[in-house]
């Protein structure tokens, strides 16, 4: 299976490399596009090496933050920058109740797009997710070695 994940990458470098013509959007994309098969060959290469296991999930939870960076950042280039994108979804309502996970969760709010929503909402979650991903090593290693820490 990881090797067919390696198949369709390469697959997908070539097609982005003939397609984009922008550089920045190119490397943005094959970064993000890169995210299943670095999860697949990690996975293959913890089933061969079960005592790396905190350092596979590091590597994993390291580049799945360079991963969803690129997709918000290229989210912003494609809409033309920050001030076209707060100019596009100016006064409407982003829901919070999305699929596949939130869309039973009735209570969560929605909110209307503004700039400081923006910069709190997306730009500090975005850079939660990697840390809190990275301080689950600790129960990792005492998963791992059974260790009192």
């Amino acid at each position: 299976m990881a090797t067919i994940t390696v198949g369709i990458y390469i697959e997908e470098v070539f097609y982005l490399k003939s397609n984009l013509k922008l550089s920045y959007r190119r490397r943005l994309s094959l970064l993000q596009a890169g995210i299943p098969t670095v999860f697949a060959v990690s996975s293959v290469v913890g089933c061969f090496f079960p005592a790396g296991n905190v350092m596979i999930d590091f590597v994993c939870s390291v580049y799945f933050g360079f991963g969803l960076h690129a997709l918000l950042v290229l989210m912003v280039n494609y809409y033309g920058g920050q001030t076209q994108l707060l100019r596009r979804f100016e006064g409407r309502y982003v829901q919070t109740n999305t699929g596949p996970f939130c869309c039973c969760c009735f209570c969560l709010p929605s909110f209307k797009m503004t700039n400081t929503v923006y910069v709190t909402s997306t730009r500090f979650l975005q850079k939660q997710l990697p840390s809190i991903m990275v301080r689950n090593i600790p129960s990792s290693i005492h998963t791992t070695h059974r260790l009192i820490l």
